[in-house]
């Protein structure tokens, strides 16, 4: 995947100076920020399975290519949807306050904290359920027009992950494992941060979009 190598960015409520709690910062390896990965829709009808990107990548001698970007998703479930996209911000969340871990243990209660969601219920571990049912077969990769498709091959986000719940206590525990190319990425300086609780107060996901995105475009600025 095309690493650009720049500092990570921390991106911050715009209307005032204060930094956000470090217990609310969240960690997304550069490419994750930059493809989109998740459907505009908050209630999935026809579920979308696959997505194709254009765009460039930089090459080591500063050239710049043009590049397929292509994600792949399960097949029966499709790709992640909005809520699965707040689940993703949460694990983010543990993933730095756990100094970049590749294996982040939870709980339910963990991650509704971070939602901010007072009730957990069956409903909401069902959800939980269903986003890791997305997100551990999600792929990607980055095609060149002088790629091979069959020798190019694709990067997982998670490498393992596991979920239970004790319905007689109501505990819901789980672990996810990131891949070791995105921990290496990761480790490498090859990420950003970004305020989890501004991103859990914007209405609709195209906003949550534009908020982990936007820091693509202001990466070659000033600002």
């Amino acid at each position: 995947m095309p690493y650009k190598g720049i500092e990570a960015l921390i991106v911050g409520p715009s209307k005032t100076n204060v930094k956000p709690s470090l217990l609310n910062l969240s960690v997304e390896e550069e490419n994750l920020a930059a493809v989109p990965f998740a459907v505009l829709e908050r209630r999935v009808g026809k579920r979308i399975g696959k997505l194709e990107i254009k765009g460039t990548k930089t090459l080591p001698d500063g050239s710049e290519v043009s590049v397929l970007w292509q994600v792949q998703g399960n097949n029966d479930l499709g790709l992640p949807t909005e809520q699965d996209l707040d689940i993703f911000v949460a694990l983010g969340v543990l993933t730095f306050r756990g100094n970049f871990s590749k294996t982040v243990s939870f709980t339910g209660r963990e991650i509704a904290k971070i939602l901010n969601i007072g009730n957990v219920h069956g409903k909401f571990y069902q959800r939980l359920k269903l986003a890791m049912d997305r997100f551990i077969p999600l792929r990607f990769r980055a095609l060149t027009a002088t790629d091979r498709h069959e020798e190019v091959k694709w990067l997982n986000v998670f490498q393992e992950a596991s979920f239970s719940l004790d319905r007689a206590s109501g505990r819901c525990t789980g672990t996810v494992t990131w891949t070791d190319k995105l921990i290496q990425s990761m480790d490498s300086g090859f990420f950003r941060l970004l305020d989890a609780g501004r991103y859990m107060e914007l209405d609709g996901i195209t906003a949550k979009h534009l908020y982990r995105f936007l820091a693509v475009a202001f990466e070659k600025t000033d600002l």
